[in-house]
């Protein structure tokens, strides 16, 4: 009777434990200070390009992204800490730089973006990483089907690591006739112990790596796309469909502060986080939000069909 009792009292508090602990908590974010956010990307394939918006809470209502462009900003660009000059107004938030500049691998730049409400936001200074270093590059078409039943290509790099701490991006565009898309890769290591040991990440339709696995080393990557036909839907409604001639396949090294941004961005929703605490989203700019990405990229391009 007793150790009826106890499997009783027992299995009570495990319901107890369980329940209890299903209740909605509802976050509220008293502390959000209204800031500028400042999103920049440099790269010698792209040049400079800097968005400039105004923050909202997160629990705020929806607003049009017409009402969140800062047009009356002045933002201006440095290399190497002497300033090059400012960036002039495009529309959409985004300013560009309003003279000639080619950023250089190896060099550093940061911005300053002054606005009347919020007054002088900084970013911090980034260097522009040297390109990956490719000693061959190639396709494959793959005896399997991906799990949509469409064919599987592997894009095969073969890569001289520097003994410095890099960070990369891989990224496949399928090119029809018409129009153009952003595949999904996914990596393969020939090589079992850096398999194990390397850190990656899927954020959007990009694959990031950290060389913790293989630094200063030459390795092979293996990095899947499913071929599929893409179309016109999001620009003009089209829902026909073209097949692909050709794959654009692009290695990128980034910064440090991309990757974190990345991946702060894109935390997994795993059971093991349950009773974290939230990770803020990882940013290099001073008295605002936001982020300023350096990265450099060889591409390949080949034909499909």
């Amino acid at each position: 009777m007793k150790n009826n009792l106890f499997v009783v009292g027992l299995l009570l508090f495990w319901a107890f434990a369980f329940f209890s602990c299903d209740k909605d908590y509802e976050y509220t974010f008293d502390g959000f200070e209204p800031k500028m956010t400042v999103n920049a990307e440099i790269s010698p394939q792209e040049g400079l390009v800097v968005q400039v918006s105004h923050a909202i809470a997160p629990n705020a209502q929806v607003v049009p992204p017409e009402q969140l462009w800062i047009a009356d900003a002045v933002v201006i660009v440095f290399e190497e800490d002497q300033l090059l000059g400012s960036l002039s107004y495009q529309g959409q938030g985004l300013y560009k730089p309003a003279f000639g500049l080619q950023p250089k691998p190896g060099l550093s730049y940061r911005l300053e973006v002054r606005q009347k409400t919020y007054g002088l936001v900084k970013s911090a200074s980034v260097s522009v990483p040297l390109a990956p270093k490719v000693e061959n590059a190639s396709i494959a078409l793959l005896d399997r089907k991906s799990i949509n039943n469409l064919p599987l290509y592997a894009i095969r790099f073969t890569l001289q690591d520097e003994k410095v701490v890099n960070f990369y991006k891989v990224q496949a565009i399928f090119h029809s006739r018409l129009t153009t898309a952003i595949g999904q890769p996914f990596v393969e290591l020939h090589d079992d112990k850096l398999r194990e040991l390397c850190e990656t990440l899927n954020a959007g339709q990009s694959l990031y790596l950290k060389d913790v696995c293989f630094n200063g080393q030459k390795v092979l990557f293996d990095f899947e796309v499913e071929l599929r036909d893409i179309s016109l839907l999001f620009e003009t409604g089209d829902r026909t469909k073209y097949p692909v001639d050709f794959i654009q396949t692009r290695l990128y090294s980034v910064t440090e502060d991309y990757f974190l941004y990345q991946r702060t961005g894109n935390i997994p929703e795993d059971f093991s986080l349950a009773f974290s605490d939230p990770e803020p989203l990882h940013s290099n700019i001073q008295g605002g939000y936001g982020i300023f990405k350096a990265f450099n990229y060889a591409k390949y391009v080949f034909a499909i069909r």
